[in-house]
């Protein structure tokens, strides 16, 4: 009679583990099959320096309010084509007490302007950023934020993301120093350390699919690359950035194709009141993003020569910024014939600088 059960019980126990796979792969839910990455195509627009002198104080204010908008209406639809639109602000901002040179402070209603221009990235690492002391760089980064301007370079900011169609683009910016301020607190600025940037570009790598640098970097006024920004920009890559975008010079520098990404050593000045020659010329960048079989990478790079205008407007002058190709047709409003040949000297200029990418 033992036996007998024993047998039976072996039995019941064989078909339960026979039963078992087929009941487990019943009950699991299937591992779903990855699926291939989107393509997608997106469009970046980097402008330079976004300055506030004197001169742009006065021409915007009239009855008690600072109107900026008149500075980037001509030049605005270029801008909100793109996708991305990143620019970078030399200056502060505050309720009161603006100035201009040396020391930048300027009207929230600049940023109110930069924003209905069409900007949606704007770094904030240069020399000037402590111009407004620790209050001034504080409050700057909060009314960025308030106005829905993503923002890098200063007040702890970090690295900043901007996702379109799916990409998303890093943005990490550093400046040379702060014209001898000290930084009021630490994190205050960002500034250039290889070693720091390094491991700030290694991590967004694992977390982005592009990595967009902005250097504050270089001597003013010099049109030419130095060897050492050469060599830092360079680095940058070697790094793991794909992209460099070099600020400060107030001039246009060229543009370099390096292990198949690019640097451009200066954009040069978007919007000021600097009179100096060359000053008055900048460039926006317009870089294809492609996304192709998981890839991402700036598929082609192109530069679009830019010129800072004072124009007679309603009655009152208005610095403003406007695309040079656009001015120089005919019967663009409120350029004069020496404008129109200034800017034709800049075109020249251009097409030999930035030959193959106009």
């Amino acid at each position: 009679m033992g036996t007998r059960r024993w047998i039976a019980a072996a039995a019941l126990a064989l078909l339960i583990a026979l039963a078992a796979p087929a009941i487990a792969v019943a009950g699991t839910t299937p591992t779903p099959v990855p699926t291939a990455t989107p393509d997608a195509t997106v469009t970046l627009v980097a402008v330079g320096d976004l300055m506030v002198h004197r001169g742009q104080l006065s021409a915007a204010y009239s009855h008690g309010v600072y109107d900026f908008a008149p500075s980037f209406r001509a030049i605005a639809p270029r801008i909100k084509a793109a996708d991305i639109a990143a620019g970078n602000l030399e200056t502060t901002l505050r309720t009161s007490g603006f100035t201009g040179y040396p020391c930048f402070r300027s009207p929230t209603a600049y940023a109110r302007a930069l924003k209905g221009a069409g900007f949606d990235v704007l770094t904030t690492a240069n020399n000037h950023t402590l111009d407004g002391g620790a209050t001034g760089v504080r409050y700057t980064s909060d009314y960025l934020t308030r106005i829905g301007i993503k923002h890098t370079g200063s007040d702890n900011s970090g690295a900043t993301y901007f996702e379109h169609d799916g990409v998303k683009i890093c943005f990490l910016a550093y400046t040379y120093g702060t014209n001898g301020i000290r930084s009021p607190f630490p994190g205050a600025v960002n500034r250039i350390n290889l070693t720091v940037m390094k491991r700030s570009i290694v991590k967004a790598r694992a977390k982005t699919d592009l990595v967009v640098v902005v250097p504050h970097f270089g001597n003013e006024y010099v049109r030419t690359p130095e060897a050492a920004t050469k060599t830092l920009a360079r680095a940058l890559i070697d790094a793991g950035a794909d992209l460099v975008l070099g600020s400060h010079p107030h001039v246009v520098r060229p543009v370099e194709r390096y292990k198949g990404h690019y640097i451009v050593y200066s954009m040069g000045n978007f919007i000021s009141a600097m009179t100096n020659t060359y000053t008055d010329l900048g460039i926006m960048v317009s870089a294809t993003v492609s996304r192709r079989g998981g890839l991402t990478k700036v598929a082609s790079l192109k530069v679009l020569p830019v010129y800072r205008d004072l124009s007679p407007g309603k009655g009152t002058s208005t610095w403003r910024t406007v695309l040079i190709s656009d001015a120089l047709k005919s019967g663009a409003s409120l350029i004069t014939s020496g404008d129109r040949s200034h800017m034709r000297v800049y075109q020249t200029y251009c097409e030999r600088v930035f030959k193959g990418y106009l």
